[in-house]
């Protein structure tokens, strides 16, 4: 149960300023070790519901390989667009992305390649995919510009906090979700995975509509407003809180 720090007592007294501060550290432990709890529940369902596909990958096949190919393949569905104006072609590009996607992380930790360069490779690939969708979705969907600059705006946040609590650590430079270099992107939270599964579905949802004929903008517009962005804001408030202990510790 974390505690309370306007009512918590010792002997009937308020807490001194070193007590007070080893109550505000317990708290962010338990707040932080909670967020973590759930990301590891969506990691541990997500591995096991795939198991038996990994299993069945061929030993050659490495998590990087899958990621670098995500990369290529929305290159590619962005020049075939750019060049043909195929939206479903494009479709089945940015499907097989996805696909990529979903299984690279958990091929990663089956196998044990978790490392630092292949998270940052795998925030280059997202930020890649969120934003050329973006782009598509404004060039040819026509949404709402309130709507993508409240997403822009939410990102930035995020982003914002992200770069507090690398000042905090001390690192060189911020990960900014993997587009600089120098230091080893935070464990992605769940509601990181949220935001960009909102913001995703959203723009193909959009887009669908606008080259499809498929009635999905409301739907859309919805996924985004209602989901990404407040995904977005809970991931942000995730950076801003997880201050590092030996920090706050050292602030004494």
């Amino acid at each position: 149960m974390l505690l309370n720090q306007d009512q918590e007592h010792l002997g009937g007294r308020p807490l001194d300023t070193r007590q007070q501060l080893g109550h505000d550290v317990i708290n962010k432990q338990a707040k932080t070790g909670l967020r973590r709890d759930w990301t590891g529940r969506e990691e541990s369902f997500r591995d096991n519901l795939l198991g038996t596909l990994l299993d069945r990958l061929p030993a050659g096949l490495e998590p990087d390989h899958l990621t670098r190919a995500r990369l290529g393949l929305v290159l590619i569905a962005a020049a075939d667009y750019l060049l043909r104006r195929s939206f479903r072609d494009h479709l089945v590009l940015i499907g097989a992305a996805l696909v990529t996607d979903l299984i690279d992380g958990p091929l990663a930790r089956r196998r044990g390649k978790v490392h630092a360069e292949g998270a940052r490779l795998d925030q280059r690939a997202d930020t890649l995919l969120g934003a050329w969708l973006g782009l598509l979705t404004l060039w040819t969907a026509a949404a709402p510009l309130w709507l993508l600059a409240l997403i822009a705006g939410s990102q930035l946040l995020v982003w914002t906090a992200e770069l507090h609590r690398h000042r905090l650590l001390g690192a060189a430079a911020p990960a900014l979700s993997g587009l600089a270099i120098g230091v080893a992107p935070p464990r992605p939270n769940l509601a990181g995975r949220l935001q960009f599964t909102f913001v995703v579905a959203g723009f193909l949802s959009l887009l669908a509509d606008a080259h499809l004929g498929w009635p999905l903008r409301t739907v859309g517009i919805r996924i985004l407003a209602f989901g990404a962005v407040p995904a977005a804001m809970v991931q942000a408030y995730a950076f801003f809180a997880d201050v590092p202990t030996r920090f706050t510790q050292s602030s004494s």
